[in-house]
């Protein structure tokens, strides 16, 4: 396993999402957005973007952390930074409530999420390990995606895992019945080279996907694109984690504002 020391370095921090933070973060920060918001220090990126074949209406944050990845290219590949969004983020202390439909997670208000939320020092004495949403134990990839989203668009995703290049038939296969989920993926503690190296795959398969394969859906469905690369950046998570062990990580604590036990779907 290889690994390598932050050296004193504090990483730079990196709010995603479409409204500024519920919380306080400890930190400065760059806030990516497709909406401006006055008094913060921001990225604009507009779902459209990136044309429309990586429209955030469909990609959800993925767009913006394509663009992300443009903005990062050209920094130290061993460089690490902290990705949180307005109101979720995974910290290294557990809060007092486990929130009662996510039981992966922990429902904190806003003056908790405050004192939760890691500073650059927190994450520096992690050593070179990046910080993870918790892992969990599911069935498969693919029962977990059906069970809330459609079978046919994850089946199409397949094929474009394979005609992207970046998947042979055991890859897939891999894919397909891997029984780790890490929800959430892009939040934590992530080392540059690495996320590129994910981002870079990521966007070849969505291409093909929507050159190929991609239907217009309704509701929450629209946002597929999301929910697909979701699963596969969590996979490459996991390969890189559980199985090449490339890099050490630590599995923090996913934290979600909420004032009450139950975590709510925010428009």
């Amino acid at each position: 396993m290889s690994g390598h020391s932050m050296s004193g370095r504090s990483p730079q921090f990196y709010c995603i999402g479409h409204k500024p933070p519920a919380f306080t973060p400890r930190c400065d920060y760059l806030h990516i957005s497709p909406n401006r918001f006055d008094g913060l220090n921001q990225m604009i990126v507009p779902d459209d973007a990136l044309g429309d074949k990586y429209h955030g209406s469909v990609l959800s944050e993925f767009t913006q952390l394509f663009a992300l990845g443009e903005l990062l290219k050209d920094s130290p590949p061993d460089d690490y930074f902290y990705m949180f969004q307005y109101r979720k983020f995974v910290a290294l202390k557990r809060g007092a409530q486990t929130a009662s439909n996510m039981p992966y997670a922990c429902a904190s208000p806003a003056e908790e999420a405050d004192g939760l939320f890691p500073s650059p020092e927190d994450l520096a004495a992690l050593d070179g390990r990046l910080l993870t949403v918790p892992a969990l134990k599911i069935q498969s990839i693919a029962r977990n995606y059906a069970r809330f989203h459609l079978t046919e668009d994850f089946a199409a995703f397949v094929i474009s895992l394979r005609g992207s290049g970046h998947f042979d038939d055991r890859r897939c296969r891999n894919f397909i019945n891997c029984g780790i989920l890490y929800p959430s993926s892009s939040l934590g503690l992530h080392q540059i080279g690495i996320f590129l190296r994910h981002m870079a795959i990521m966007k070849t398969v969505w291409s093909h996907f929507a050159d190929n394969f991609h239907e217009k859906r309704e509701g929450l469905q629209r946002r597929s694109g999301g929910f697909l690369l979701e699963r596969l950046q969590s996979f490459l998570m996991y390969e890189e984690i559980d199985v090449h062990r490339t890099i050490a990580a630590r599995q923090g604590h996913l934290t979600v504002l909420s004032e009450t036990p139950v975590i709510r779907v925010t428009a």
